[in-house]
């Protein structure tokens, strides 16, 4: 057993069902459990408790043995002053704060704190990525939906941190951190650094002057990503190397050193070179970004502006000088998917939070209703488990239940997690 868990079993005070004593026989009534402590002093801060006839207010200390206070050094510090309670597994010494007075001691049921050790310790040990898989069918529902929804709220709020970064690094221009965001995201995954390179070393205000003219804004694009080369291969090329010239001279802007493309093992409908091509659409059609967002309404008028094509060259090439066969080069819908899910959602709903504006939120929200789940692999675990995602948004609760409870496994932290532990349903309970 260890600290942490007895933490846990404090703070979830799981231990209500029997009338609490302290060392010495006085009643005890946990009114608040007080705050968790993450740095140094006491654990758990401004608890509140009814000790005797009296109602404390202050601090509460926990520890595997009472005698840890002393071998710790806590009988000295000022920092454990304010102590209303030490709070042990195995009672072992009286001990004494800074001011000689002796803390009364609370110590843990024997009994319970064993079973729940038992139960979490199966729960962790389990190799599968999810620990409860086989006992999920027995989860009440009320909580199993409480619980995705608080997901799916974690999960928006670690992208609206990424957002603030972003806006960080594009110093407070909205546009131009989506413009970012969106351009990192055509590079889906492989390519994702060096498209984010070709948007930084251009300002979004600057691409939108010349959007009105398609040679000019891929000019910029491709000259400056470094796959527009000299000599050129064929009249396209020719075309927009002579105008990434005239644009450099005119823009005083450097080409980015070749940032590392990758076109092995990816189709090539992939390719870096469609994927910028698709980009200069999207400048075209659906710039400023963020803006149109916040003012439409309906998921399905969004999606019609990043049905893009690209311009006619690249229907029959996939890289410069190379002719193929014909073929369009639509932004797919499972493209489009990941890029709302992974910049549109995130920028409206933080857009939202930064100006009070609750609809932009809900907004954000109901979108992620309205579009379908990913098909991710990690996702696929939860599908084996039995648990199929019915939206966008219970599949980002799912990643995010997955990658930051799941695979860690921190069971004690969860509260799918914290129902098997300290059930008394033999349905959850967990098998050795």
């Amino acid at each position: 057993m260890n600290e942490r868990f007895l933490h846990h079993v404090w703070s979830q005070r799981v231990f209500q069902f029997e009338p609490l004593l302290t060392k010495s026989g006085e009643p005890l009534q946990i009114l608040q459990t007080g705050l968790y402590n993450h740095d140094a002093g006491p654990d758990f801060f401004n608890a509140r408790l009814r000790i005797g006839g009296a109602e404390w207010a202050g601090n509460v200390e926990i520890h595997l043995r009472s005698s840890d206070w002393n071998r710790h050094g806590h009988q000295s510090d000022p920092l454990y002053g304010n102590c209303i309670l030490h709070a042990v597994a195995v009672h072992d010494a009286e001990v004494f704060d800074v001011h000689g007075r002796m803390l009364p001691t609370f110590v843990f049921p024997e009994s319970a704190l064993a079973a729940w050790w038992g139960q979490y310790e199966l729960l962790v040990q389990r190799p599968s990525a999810i620990a409860c898989t086989d006992r999920l069918p027995f989860v009440p529902p009320h909580l199993w939906s409480s619980w995705i929804d608080r997901m799916l709220m974690e999960r928006l709020e670690e992208r609206v941190r990424r957002v603030d970064q972003q806006l960080y690094v594009s110093r407070g221009d909205w546009e131009d951190a989506i413009f970012r965001a969106v351009s990192r995201a055509m590079g889906f995954a492989v390519n994702a650094d060096p498209m984010e390179r070709v948007a930084a070393s251009l300002p979004l205000k600057v691409l939108l002057k010349t959007a009105q003219r398609r040679d000019s804004l891929e000019a910029l694009l491709f000259g400056q990503s470094g796959l527009l080369q000299a000599p050129a291969p064929d009249e396209y090329s020719s075309v927009l190397l002579e105008e990434y010239r005239f644009q450099r001279h005119k823009l005083g802007i450097e080409p980015i050193p070749l940032p590392g493309w990758k076109f092995l093992r990816m189709r090539p409908r992939n390719f870096p070179t469609i994927r910028l091509a698709q980009l200069a659409s999207l400048i075209q059609t659906a710039f400023p970004l963020l803006q149109r967002c916040l003012e439409e309404h309906e998921l399905k008028s969004l999606l019609s502006r990043f049905r893009v094509d690209v311009s006619p060259y690249w229907h029959n090439h996939y890289r410069f000088g190379v002719p193929t066969k014909f073929e369009e080069k639509w932004l797919g819908d499972d493209a489009i998917r990941i890029l709302l899910l992974n910049t549109v959602v995130p920028f409206v709903f933080a857009r939202g939070k930064a100006e009070g504006n609750s609809y932009w939120q809900e907004k954000a929200l109901r979108w992620l209703c309205e579009l379908p789940s990913e098909k991710s692999l990690p996702l696929r675990e939860w599908r084996t488990a039995g648990v199929k995602p019915q939206h966008a948004g219970d599949g980002q609760a799912l990643l995010h239940l997955l990658r930051n409870y799941c695979t860690p496994k921190k069971c004690l932290s969860c509260s799918i997690g914290n129902h098997l532990i300290h059930s008394s349903d033999e349905a959850l309970r967990i098998d050795p």
